[in-house]
């Protein structure tokens, strides 16, 4: 995601995490609900309802029309969710 979003793999994660709160949940429905689809937690194993052959261009391509701080919430929303 960190990617997908302009910035660096493995560097950059911090500011993907600062820039949720500045999504609106409004906006930030189609991308939460996406992410709901997709992946969901079993246990302590991430397992995918629908698995992607490249998950960069095929989480691309759903977002597309939705603004990069929404996506931020809507991925910080979507891991408070499962980790609590």
């Amino acid at each position: 995601m960190t990617l997908m979003l302009g910035m660096k793999p493995n560097e950059h994660e911090f500011k993907v995490m600062g820039l949720a709160p500045y999504g609106k949940e409004t906006h930030a429905k189609k991308a939460l609900d996406i992410l709901r689809n997709t992946l969901y937690v079993d246990g302590e194993e991430f397992k995918w309802k629908e698995k992607p052959k490249d998950s960069y261009f095929w989480f691309k391509e759903r977002f597309e029309g939705v603004r990069f701080d929404n996506i931020a919430f809507a991925l910080q929303k979507w891991t408070e969710e499962f980790i609590s």
